[in-house]
């Protein structure tokens, strides 16, 4: 609590509050409340803020019937200005109550906190009362200015690091010891003050509450946490605690008596022994051989000290890695994973999965690896059976008795007498991504299921899984297969702080990763039962390179530093001096420069990343490096690794990002906005040039963005997405790149996982000895600095403005044409064959409407070569353009037709695209309706925006992103047109969106009915920054941002699957705010379902079955199944709509669904249920096949129920499941 001095606010000096806390004391007493005593320790006089005069301090009221203070080392309580410790031999405060650093500069003008032990039923505990500095002259958070300025928070990180450092202190001498951390901490629980003050030492109990709960504080309509409680993790699982909401809801008038809300919590300091087993999963990932770098010197040996101190300090350890010790900095080039391995012996793994990265040297490397190794090796998808070297390595078998250096795909490991499975996963790209030679990688999910039932033969019932999957793909392990109870996940370098928790299943799974580089050890306690089932868990990731006050808090472990020092530091060292290239010339990377202006440095490190992002695949046209990130320069002469290390010492991945061409300028203006001052965020750029002013206001310098394409530069747009290649840190926001930072929080990012000083030192090495030509300064960056923007270069074709005298002019192009038999300026709707497979038509605009022709011959130089089974036409113009109608005169229309090799016609436009498959176009039948000769038709495809479905979607209150209406016409000679508006397979459209902030939470529809008013939903597949639609007729298809929830789901393990499908539109609740996840579903509800799914419009005419009227509200939809092929009736004529469905009529339904669409079959041969006998046998290869896929799996005794009923969460699982799978190609 609070108090305030003996007489308040009068500034006389007096600092005691004796007679304050006494009438207190009394005011509870005469409410009929116990009679308490109190301690604190008086300021010195204001010199801890608050009202002049009125010293106010944290202090303690305490029942002295039920607890008391403990003895002190000293016998007595601290001074104002005297520092508290903790002795741990003694269990003892030095002084009770204790100040905690009172002299810091942290604390100026603010409360002190004060630490004091009591005793209650014999058990201690240390409470720390705090006051942090208020938030004066910050900001609103949700105010006008964003990001706000916090100019208090500083001095709270400050206190929140004096505080944990304290407890740290008291927990790490004694694990045992109880504390609890309370008060008002003036910032909120997802701070950073909250972050440092936690640590991983404490937890905050605010984060157990719901979120709804989770305020103490009203503030301009903000609900916030202010007043936090903390304890350490002992006591965490004994710790409950409430808000209680007596104040902040109220005003005065109803009876307020302050602007905070009381939080309680109660602690049970002696809780009984937890039934069943404790294990401690301690775990690694995507290390990269970062053993020591400039950003985490001796990481290793600081590694393995908290290895070591979380073993010791853990019931029933593993130390689990989960692959990719492999590549990432110069211990890996001079060592190959020898020096990594030295320390994983040295602190003793119990077992490791392979990662990508270990396939990237071939089998000799690895097998000295797996050959030296102290532990076995857990891989259940790794097939080495065609290696020579590899295939010994591998015992294909379950173990009790792991050797190591052995691979298994999976190991049984005894802990305290209970038995624990582990299986290893490495990702299937890893064909693809490194160099496995003749190792290949099996189906990750069907051999996981494999693996797990050879455990459960076992009668092992924990199971832990160390997969290189990536976060995403374990997230869908969770749910695919039952029995795994924990995945130590890796590969996607995902730090999650906490277990990410999955009840797909009855059983909980728990999903832990730590990030990469060795930055944090994963530390995972975890209670199983008897029956192996998942009691209660807590994860913390601990921190190896946290500091405070500039030291480590973790120190290095001796054993290891020298074995660094002396056995691996030369080496690298040696390899430093390997040559790497040679410059004629000064290589500018003068902390001044680079910080200001291009360089020929700069340029060509930003080159050597494009290169090396285009060399890996990806689409990259742009490159981005920070200033920032060039430490120094290379002087004319020999480049050495050293040399490239000293440039580039962080130790950067290189990254592709996803951005548009606003968000590139935004990033741009960030880079120039502190010119002419020198400034880490000054960009160095390849692939692009711009004009900027620094005489200009910030966010307002970049005038001109043009990016380098296939014929010449041309200026950036706005609305387009480029993909840039930039570094992991400046991807991530470092340098105030907010853009990146945006963009690679939402998942629009490609982890290439290559170090900046590989992609310099290979660049230098392509581009062979460096002259002035190949590493000029080439005004990629101009600064203006009031001059007028030079005019833009003449058009091809255009020689430029002829200029007078005094103004020459601007030249015209360099590039010449791509076809020299083409004109170079070709008039407009001219078709211009660019590329194999390709027609690129120059349209006409004329009011925002574009119109261009396809010829026979252009289709004909097309068809030549056409690209992945089609011939594409893309319209394009120098000026915006709503509307495209391209015509395709007869003699193209039958070159098309006739060529076998290019089956699909893409029109490409830069707002939406379409794909006609031939088979849509019979020209004979075609003529014959219209009356008139084939060789007289000509196909028109149209593709426009359209605003009126736009403004109808708002009308109806929704958030509509994009609009676009698809119409296919044939027109002859006689003046009929025939339109193309339906079709006998799916027929695929694309249309481009901005970025959105949730992909997962679209709906697209198709606009049916007389006006369009009848929203269908459609399939569709999120493709980059646009949506690939996949639909058997043409009209209008709309985006729209749906995200929908349900109360009643918040907990229900369908949570997911039935958000997905309600966003889609697919499934609806029973009413706004329930969906009833529990209640069973009809045959009717189903089937609606699926036509829903596969976007399917209802079908009128004669009903299929006695007992469904043509008024019924399923009638509809009943009937367009029917003609689908998806459903059938009774053999008496019945449908039995109302009638509950059962679980093997619902796997019949989703395999002829799958039939129907096409679907991705990956299915490999699963083991049949325990009560494989009761499936029906028209139902069995339906559930044989969707069991094969993962889309339904049985109860925790393997049994399918087939004649079950099936729920409404039950129904949205597998549907979802079902559509991630489908291909809508047959």
């Amino acid at each position: 609590m609070e108090v305030q001095d003996n007489n308040g606010e009068k500034n006389d000096g007096i600092t005691a509050a004796d007679e304050s806390y006494q009438a207190l004391i009394q005011a509870i007493k005469a409410k009929g409340g116990p009679t308490y005593s109190y301690t604190d320790i008086a300021p010195i006089h204001n010199n801890d803020g608050g009202a002049p005069g009125a010293n106010i301090r944290v202090g303690y009221l305490y029942n002295a019937d039920r607890v008391q203070l403990s003895d002190s080392v000293n016998g007595k309580k601290g001074s104002a200005t005297e520092a508290v410790a903790y002795d741990a031999s003694k269990d003892q405060l030095t002084y009770n109550p204790g100040r905690i650093d009172p002299t810091h500069p942290a604390f100026n003008a603010s409360r002190k906190p004060l630490a004091a032990q009591f005793e209650f039923n014999g058990e201690k505990v240390i409470v720390i009362a705090n006051h942090f500095n208020s938030k004066s002259g910050d900001q609103a958070p949700f105010g006008i200015a964003q990001p706000p300025a916090l100019s208090s928070e500083f001095q709270r990180h400050q206190i929140a690091g004096v505080v944990n450092g304290f407890v740290k202190e008291v927990v790490t001498s004694n694990p045992n010891a109880n504390v609890v951390v309370l008060g008002d901490f003036n910032d909120f629980q997802f701070t950073e003050t909250a972050s440092i003050l936690k640590g991983n030492e404490l937890d905050n109990l605010i984060d157990e509450l719901p979120l709804e709960e989770q305020y103490t504080y009203t503030y301009d309509g903000n609900s916030q946490v202010l007043d936090h409680i903390l304890v350490s993790k002992n006591l965490t699982a004994a710790s409950e605690i409430d808000v209680v909401h007596l104040n902040a809801d109220f005003p005065v008038s109803k009876g307020r008596v302050s602007d905070h809300d009381p939080v309680l919590a109660q602690i049970d300091l002696k809780p009984s022994a937890a039934e069943g087993f404790p294990l401690t999963i301690l775990h690694t990932n995507d290390t990269h051989a970062n053993l020591d770098t400039v950003n985490s010197p001796n990481n290793i040996a600081r590694r393995v000290t908290a290895i070591k101190e979380a073993k010791a300090a853990a019931i029933n350890p593993l130390l689990v890695d989960a692959g990719d010790v492999f590549s990432g900095t110069l211990y890996f080039n001079q060592y190959l994973g020898l020096a990594d391995l030295e320390f994983m012996n040295l602190v003793q793994y119990d077992a490791m999965t392979f990662g990508n990265h270990e396939f990237d040297k071939g089998s000799e490397v690895l097998n000295d690896f797996i050959e030296q190794a102290e532990f076995p090796f857990v891989s259940s998808n790794v097939n080495f059976s065609a290696d020579p070297l590899l295939r010994g390595k591998f015992k294909d078998e379950v173990t009790r008795d792991p050797l190591k250096g052995n691979v298994y795909p999976a190991i049984i490991m005894e802990v305290d007498g209970e038995q624990v499975g582990l299986i290893g996963l490495t990702t299937e790209d890893t064909a693809n991504i490194a160099s496995p030679g003749l190792v290949t990688f099996d189906h990750a999910v069907q051999k996981a299921r494999e693996t797990v039932a050879m455990l459960q033969l076992e009668g092992i019932n924990k199971i832990i899984v160390l997969s290189h999957l990536g976060y995403d793909e374990d997230v869908k392990l969770a749910k695919q297969v039952e029995g795994i109870d924990i995945i130590v996940g890796g590969h996607s370098h995902t730090k999650l702080d906490q277990a990410v928790v999955d009840r797909t299943d009855n059983e909980p799974k728990l999903i832990v990763q730590t990030g990469e580089k060795g930055q944090f050890l994963g530390r995972l306690e975890v209670l199983f039962d008897d029956e192996g089932v998942l009691q209660s868990w807590d994860s913390n990731l601990i921190s190896i390179d946290e500091k405070v006050n500039d030291q480590y808090v973790v120190q290095p472990d001796p054993e290891a530093l020298n074995i660094l020092n002396t056995k691996y530091k030369p080496g690298v060292e040696q390899l430093k001096q390997t040559e790497v290239g040679v410059t004629e010339v000064r290589l500018n990377g003068d902390r001044a420069d680079v910080r200001t202006k291009e360089t020929n440095l700069g340029n060509l490190i930003a080159d050597g990343m494009l290169d090396a992002a285009q060399a890996a695949g990806t689409n990259a046209v742009i490159a981005l490096q920070n200033g920032g990130g060039i430490r120094e320069p290379i002087e004319a002469g020999t480049i050495t690794m050293g040399d490239v290390m000293t440039v580039l010492p962080f130790n950067n991945d290189l990254v592709t990002i996803t951005l548009t061409g606003q968000e590139i300028k935004d990033a741009m203006e960030n880079g120039v906005s502190k010119t002419p001052a020198q400034d880490g965020r000054f960009p160095h750029i390849a692939g692009m040039k711009f004009f900027y002013d620094s005489t200009k206001p910030e966010g307002s310098r970049v005038l001109r963005i043009q990016v380098k394409g296939k014929n010449g530069y041309e200026l950036l747009d706005l609305t387009k997405s480029y993909e840039v290649a930039t570094n992991a840190f400046t991807a991530k926001g470092g340098d105030f790149y907010a853009p990146l930072e945006k963009a690679y929080s939402e998942g629009r990012v490609n982890l290439l996982y290559i170090p900046d000083y590989e992609v310099f030192s290979n660049y230098v090495k392509k581009v062979g000895t460096i002259t002035g030509e190949t590493s000029a300064v080439e005004g990629r960056i101009v600064d203006l600095k009031g001059a007028a923007l030079p005019e833009e270069p003449g058009t091809p074709g255009n020689p430029g403005n002829p200029g007078n005298p005094e103004n020459p002019g601007s030249p015209g192009p360099s590039t010449p044409p791509t076809n020299p038999s083409t004109p170079s300026n070709p008039g407009p709707g001219t078709p211009i064959p660019v590329e194999p497979g390709k027609v690129k038509v120059q349209a006409k605009v004329e009011n925002g409407a574009a119109t261009g022709d396809v010829t026979g011959a252009a289709m004909k130089e097309a068809l030549k070569q056409p690209a992945n089974g089609r011939v594409t036409i893309e319209v394009t113009s120098t000026q915006p353009f709503e509307s495209s109608t391209i015509t395709l005169d007869n003699e193209a229309l039958r070159a098309w037709i006739a060529q076998n090799q290019a089956r699909v016609l893409a029109v490409v436009t830069p707002y939406g695209s379409y794909e006609l498959p031939q088979n849509a176009v019979n020209l004979q039948a075609l003529a014959a309706q219209a009356g008139a000769d084939a060789s007289s038709l000509q196909l028109v495809i149209q593709i426009h925006l359209d605003a009126e479905a736009l403004k109808l979607a708002a009308s109806k209150g929704h958030r509509a992103l994009q609009a676009v209406n698809y119409t296919v016409t044939v027109k002859s000679d006689n003046g009929k047109t025939l339109t193309l508006d339906t079709f006998n397979s799916y027929v695929k459209r694309t249309i481009s969106l901005q970025p959105t902030e949730r992909t997962s939470s679209l709906a697209v529809v198709r606009l049916d009915g007389p006006t369009g008013n009848v929203y269908t939903p459609v399939p569709f597949k999120v493709n980059g920054q646009g949506v690939d639609i996949y639909s058997r007729s043409n009209s209008t298809y709309l985006v729209l941002q749906h995200a929908v929830t349900f109360e009643d789901i918040a907990s229900h393990w369908s949570k997911q699957d039935v958000e997905s499908l309600a966003a889609k539109m697919i499934v609806s609740g029973r009413s706004e705010h329930a969906y009833v996840p529990n209640a069973p579903v009809t045959r009717a509800e189903f089937t609606a379902l699926i036509v829903r799914a596969l976007g399917l419009s209802s079908t009128t005419g004669a009903a299929s079955f006695q007992d469904v009227a043509s008024t019924d509200w399923h009638a509809g939809t009943i009937q367009a199944a029917v003609q689908a092929g998806i459903v059938n009736g009774y053999a008496d004529g019945t449908f039995r709509p109302g009638q509950t469905i059962t679980r093997e009529e619902m796997a019949s339904m989703l395999y002829k669904a799958m039939q129907f669409a096409g679907y991705d079959n990956r299915s490999s041969a699963s083991e049949r249920f325990a009560d494989e006998e009761r499936i029906a046998s028209w139902a069995k290869e339906a559930v044989h096949t969707l069991r094969g896929l993962g889309i339904v799996n049985g109860d925790g005794q393997q049994r399918f129920v087939p004649k079950g009923n099936a729920t409404r969460g039950e129904s949205a699982a597998v549907l979802n499941r079902t559509i991630e799978i489908l291909t809508y190609v047959k």
